[in-house]
């Protein structure tokens, strides 16, 4: 089955807010209130208090960007967004900022850069399984002796309408190696169609690779899909926590046991098939392993999905003297799955 999806990618653009500043000479009298004088500034004063702040903030001429036109631009309402979280965070005195983003960088950075998409035609989205749509950004406008900390790819997600809300959609995301003719895989993420927000990938790795080597800054590739004609196995379940409690009272030992009744032990099921995402806590060698997997599928199995944390529960209970013993079990729940 195939459906057409609402699906609203916007490239992140740069963005300058520019606002001006009106610069005053106060006179205060000897009352309670104070009066002030306001004057226009002459045009050398202008140009020096321009000078003197555009120094301040490092940088070497006034920003003159180019008219967006038509397109909606996503980046001045995401980049206004954590202007405003900073700004909270400055005005109470937090100790991280915390916003409904993942931004958890933001403390280690002072700059934060958004950039247009390059490519102006994008093939739209039709009646076909697959869709494309093409990204390229320039990032020789990255300051000299800056380092990079985190670099994200973000698209909005309009939500879809309620006939397509069951519709399952695999958006992935490649580095262009080739133009028309060879991509790389960087991520992956099923999401509903009936979902809404911000799409979140990671290209730390990739835009510092562009930085070193911008003449292999060929841009991004993003792939939409249906996931109704897909075969079964790969409909199912990525490796997870599943719910599990374990009943001491079913199993007939409420009377030596006193407390807890029972426990939620949690169990970890689920594929572990290319790609490994970052939520499935996947170690280097089961990644590995799923390459080779690729390969040679006969002869390399896939990774499992096994616990990678485990917590203890306490127990109170009567010996076979009655004595009561208070003890702690490790190991005894799943905190969390991933594919070994």
């Amino acid at each position: 089955m195939t459906a057409r999806t609402s699906l609203n990618l916007i490239g992140l653009a740069w963005s300058c807010l520019s606002f001006l500043s009106c610069a005053h000479c106060g006179l205060s009298d000897n009352h309670v209130h104070s009066s002030f004088i306001y004057r226009r500034l002459r045009n050398h004063e202008r140009r020096e208090i321009q000078r003197e702040i555009l120094s301040i903030l490092g940088l070497p001429h006034r920003p003159r960007p180019f008219s967006p036109g038509k397109q909606a631009s996503s980046a001045p309402l995401f980049m206004l967004d954590l202007y405003n979280a900073m700004a909270v965070e400055e005005e109470e005195s937090f100790p991280s900022l915390r916003t409904a983003h993942d931004t958890n960088f933001l403390n280690d950075a002072d700059m934060v850069m958004s950039f247009v998409n390059l490519v102006e035609k994008d093939k739209d989205f039709s009646q076909q399984r697959r869709h494309f749509k093409e990204f390229r950004f320039d990032l020789t406008q990255i300051p000299d002796g800056e380092a990079v900390t985190a670099a994200e790819f973000r698209i909005y997600k309009d939500r879809s309408h309620a006939r397509y809300e069951n519709i399952t959609l695999k958006v992935t995301i490649y580095q262009v190696i080739k133009e028309d003719a060879e991509t790389f895989l960087l991520d992956s993420k099923n999401i509903q169609a009936s979902d809404g927000g911000w799409l979140v990938f990671d290209i730390t790795a990739t835009s510092n690779h562009w930085v070193m080597n911008p003449q292999q800054n060929l841009g991004l590739q993003l792939c939409v899909e249906t996931l109704d004609d897909y075969n079964t196995s790969e409909q199912k379940q990525a490796c997870k926590k599943h719910e599990l409690y374990v009943s001491f009272r079913d199993l007939g030992w409420q009377d030596w046991i006193i407390a807890p009744e029972g426990y939620a032990a949690f169990y970890c099921d689920g594929e572990c098939s290319f790609p490994l995402n970052a939520h499935m806590n996947a170690t280097n060698h089961a990644i590995v392993q799923t390459l080779v997997h690729l390969m040679f599928p006969d002869n390399v199995p896939k990774p499992c999905c096994a616990p990678t944390k485990l917590n203890a529960i306490s127990v109170l209970y009567f010996d076979d003297s009655s004595n009561v013993i208070l003890k702690k079990y490790r190991n005894m729940v799943v905190r969390s799955c991933g594919c070994h």
